[in-house]
């Protein structure tokens, strides 16, 4: 049975980071060929206890180099749901000298290995077949096969993140004017190089960063000195006009602007589409499974750490609300909404919000689902699985990473826990 990944995620208030990673300059190629795009992997079930497949150090996947910063990771060739078939790795030194690996999930080896002197800047999505990285001052292309260098893009040297929406590679950069206003640039590209748009924006607020839904980009973290949002259609660049708030980009090319406790949606084109209380909550990754579902939305109550969760039809109805905490996860499997806190693990029908069971976790971390089970760490080390349809649970796995607290991935040849030593467990 094919199944459903991950879909714990942090709530939509937090913005999402781009990847920092770290790879070598490499002469490009006179014509290098990109080729198709990667098959996305699909989700095995997981219905038995995975056991330890191969280990490997820290310091063995990366040789010659002390880590200074947490390993960041990139998942080419996974779409919405599902599980990574591949997946590529790095981190940087004091220094800023940086490696980027290609592991090969079967035995832990690695495939190919680039070097920078400057950290990358990755893109969540590929390309043709190609990874779209910053580094070195230089936007670029790498082959999956072998990390060779495919393409390079006339991008500003000062860029700092990088999106792919279908096949459109937009590239943010930008720097400070004073104390509290900067330039931001962004510029399209076509895979085959030609800049397709570029547009300027002044700032208020000095930490910009760059989110995509969609056919849509945001400018996060930052507005235009009038307060409104940075928001582009990734096609031609058409800015969409918005009102003053904080923006947050929803399924089915949607905008949500709040302020205060009062949100207000918006179409691709700028015209409104509803409005609703609370700020919305959404599931991450933004599966395309998940465009038929209600809007979640979270409410907080003042001075306290509890809130209101509710669901919202698409013209702001509310169709049903739950008191939680206000600092949680969200995830969804099989028709049914999984809520993660620091305490528990519950889960609820996503259309009527009735609670169909809950298990006790002792710290708050991403979900998976197969199809069938909800996987979660259930405390720092342990690695559980509950039935989706009556809780019951089916196993659990205590990691061996030598790590506090060890990083999950969720690959398509298991569960990749990451600490000073990396386990693979299937």
């Amino acid at each position: 049975m094919i199944g459903r990944r991950v879909l714990g995620v942090v709530l939509a208030l937090a913005c999402i980071a781009a990847l920092v990673v770290g790879g070598l300059f490499l002469f490009r190629p006179a014509e290098a060929e990109l080729a198709g795009d990667v098959t996305a992997g699909v989700v095995p079930d997981q219905p038995n206890p995975p056991d330890a497949a191969w280990s490997k150090p820290r310091s063995q996947l990366f040789p010659g180099l002390v880590p200074n910063a947490q390993v960041s990771y990139i998942e080419p060739g996974r779409t919405d749901a599902q599980y990574a078939a591949h997946l590529l790795a790095t981190t940087s030194d004091k220094s800023g000298r940086s490696q980027l690996i290609s592991i090969n999930l079967i035995d832990g080896s690695v495939r190919w290995r680039v070097s920078a002197s400057t950290p990358f800047r990755c893109a969540e999505r590929m390309v043709r077949g190609g990874v779209v990285c910053l580094f070195d001052s230089q936007l670029r292309i790498l082959t999956l096969d072998n990390g060779n260098v495919a393409r390079t893009f006339s991008a500003h040297i000062t860029s700092r993140a990088v999106t792919v929406v279908n096949d459109h590679l937009v590239a943010l950069s930008g720097s400070a004017i004073n104390a509290k206003q900067a330039s931001v640039n962004l510029q399209s590209f076509a895979p085959t190089g030609e800049l397709e748009w570029s547009a300027t924006h002044i700032t208020a607020g000095l930490n910009f960063g760059l989110s995509r839904s969609g056919a849509l980009i945001e400018v996060t973290g930052v507005t235009r000195t009038d307060g409104t949002p940075i928001v582009h259609q990734a096609a031609d660049g058409t800015v969409v006009p918005l009102p003053a708030g904080a923006a947050t980009l929803l399924p089915r090319d949607r905008i949500a602007v709040s302020v205060g406790g009062a949100t207000k949606v918006f179409d691709r084109f700028g015209a409104p589409a509803g409005e609703f209380t609370g700020r919305p909550a959404l599931v991450w990754p933004r599966d395309r499974a998940l465009d038929g579902l209600p809007l979640f939305t979270l409410t907080p109550e003042p001075g306290t750490k509890q809130g209101q969760l509710a669901a919202h039809a698409e013209d702001g109805k509310q169709l049903w609300s739950r008191a939680v905490r206000t600092s949680l996860y969200l995830g969804y499997c099989s028709a049914h909404l999984v809520v993660r806190d620091a305490t528990q693990l519950t889960v609820l029908g996503a259309a009527d919000g009735k609670q169909a069971w809950t298990q006790q976790a002792t710290s708050m971390q991403p979900v998976w689902c197969d199809g069938a089970r909800v996987i979660t760490l259930v405390d720092a080390v342990t690695l559980a699985a509950f039935r989706i349809d009556s809780g019951d649970e089916q196993w659990r796995v205590r990691l061996g990473t030598g790590a506090a607290a060890p990083r999950i991935m969720a690959t398509t040849q298991g569960f990749l826990a990451v600490g000073a030593t990396w386990f693979m467990y299937k």
